[in-house]
Parts: C-alpha cells; sequence; structure tokens
C-alpha cells in the first residue's frame, strides 16, 4: 500500500499546488532488461518488449525558458519471457525550452510497480512437496527511474497544442526476488503525443 501512495505524495509535494494538470498524453514503448543508462542502446537493436504509458501533466508556468513539469502516469509492460507489469508513478522533469517549439527534458521518478511472472513458479508445501503458485499472485514491487526526453510541437502555430513525445528512461525494480536478485534493472524507449487538455468552460487550460 505504501508503493501505491507514493506517486500521489510526490505529484502534491512539486511545485505549486495551484497549477492545474493541463496536459496528458499516451507514449508507446520497447523496454529491456539491460544495465541502467549503459544498457539504453538495447531498446533499439534489441527484443521487442512492448508497454504502454497514459500520463497526467501539470506545468506550473507555460512560456518559461527553464521551468518544471510534473506527471503521474499509468502503464503496464510485457516482457514475453519474464514478467507483465502494472506501474502506477509520479515524474519530475527539469524542462529546457528554447523556443515555442522545443523542449528538452531530464528528470528522476518512483512509484508502484505489480510484477506477474511470465513463467511458473512453485513452493513447497508442509509435506516436503511442490505445488504451482498461481501467476495471477503477481508481487508488488518499488519503482524508480531516470531519464531524459525531446518534445516538439506538432505545429509551429500550435506550441501548447499537440506536441510529439520522445522519452529515455532507466528503470529500478526492487525487492525482485529477495538476496538473490535484490534489484532488477531496465531501459526503456518510448514515443507517444501530447495534447492539452479542456478546462470547464470547453478551451485549452
Amino acid at each position: 500500500m505504501k508503493y501505491f501512495c507514493l506517486p500521489l505524495f510526490l505529484l502534491s509535494f512539486g511545485g505549486d499546488a495551484r497549477a492545474q494538470l493541463n496536459r496528458m498524453g499516451v507514449l508507446i514503448s520497447n523496454q529491456t532488461v539491460s544495465f541502467p543508462v549503459s544498457g539504453a542502446p538495447s531498446t533499439v537493436h534489441s527484443q521487442f518488449h512492448p508497454g504502454i504509458d497514459f500520463f497526467v501533466q501539470k506545468t506550473p508556468k507555460a512560456g518559461l525558458r527553464h521551468q518544471l513539469i510534473y506527471n503521474v502516469s499509468a502503464g503496464i509492460q510485457y516482457h514475453r519471457f519474464f514478467q507483465t507489469g502494472l506501474r502506477l508513478y509520479a515524474w519530475g522533469d527539469y524542462c529546457y525550452q528554447p523556443n515555442q517549439v522545443w523542449q528538452f527534458h531530464a528528470g528522476l521518478g518512483a512509484g508502484y510497480l505489480h510484477a506477474f511472472p511470465n513463467y511458473e513458479r512453485f513452493k513447497q508445501d508442509a509435506d516436503g512437496g511442490w505445488e504451482k503458485v498461481p501467476t495471477l499472485y503477481g508481487r508488488p514491487q518499488f519503482l524508480a527511474g531516470a531519464g531524459i526526453g525531446i518534445s516538439r510541437a506538432f505545429r509551429k502555430s500550435e506550441p501548447n497544442g499537440l506536441r510529439i513525445e520522445m522519452r529515455w528512461r532507466s528503470f529500478i525494480q526492487l525487492p525482485f526476488a529477495g538476496s538473490y536478485i535484490p534489484m532488477l534493472p531496465s531501459n526503456a524507449l518510448m514515443l507517444g503525443l501530447s495534447a492539452p487538455i479542456s478546462n470547464k468552460k470547453g478551451g485549452k487550460s
């Protein structure tokens, strides 16, 4: 439960609490199990392990060259030989915006991951025999990450409208398998779109 509450705490902690959630988006990813940062190129040439994340974003002030951006993401990641993970996490980015078209991001995130193994597991019963552990049980995990990214306005005339997003993130999940494998690193290449959220009056926030 403490892992589940962490993303909401991080989002409320950062920035001006009066800032509204003013954007939403989706990211399609390929995520590979590899060393943080140094293993990032494997997301391009290794096997495809798909994922998808939906996010809502809070930008304290628009139009500034330097600003902090916060979002909460929820998604799923599938590794066909390893695990299926449901994740909920918060992310904070430092954003450098040299002009209205381009944005460059660098940030950190943390949250909750529930991992469902894509392989058979067994446990020993009181009689010394072995019984299969149902896959649906899964395991709660802590998720932390760091990454960089680029965002570009789809139209130069609408810098606050639809934007093309690219993120390269390194994640660590723990405790993965107790003392045997205390943590599991992975890297993700994420591509997607973001759009402004309409306010109650029907305009853009």
